[in-house]
């Protein structure tokens, strides 16, 4: 399909996968960020977890 067979439909059927693509990569971001609030800081091996879920956090806010 060329870019000139656009039509208002088929430009909403994009922008409707475009909305649903940003949400699925927000979902671990969300994850990750909960995961970490649950995670207690009273523990060396609890820190080093949470170091883990901060980082990959960080690293799935870059495909947002």
């Amino acid at each position: 399909m060329d870019f000139d067979d656009e039509t208002i439909k088929s430009v909403q059927g994009r922008l409707d996968i475009l909305r649903k693509s940003i949400v699925s990569e927000e979902n671990p971001v969300n994850y990750y960020k909960t995961l970490l609030e649950k995670t207690p800081n009273d523990s060396e091996e609890n820190i080093g977890i949470r170091r883990m879920y901060a980082d990959l956090m960080e690293e799935e806010k870059q495909h947002v």
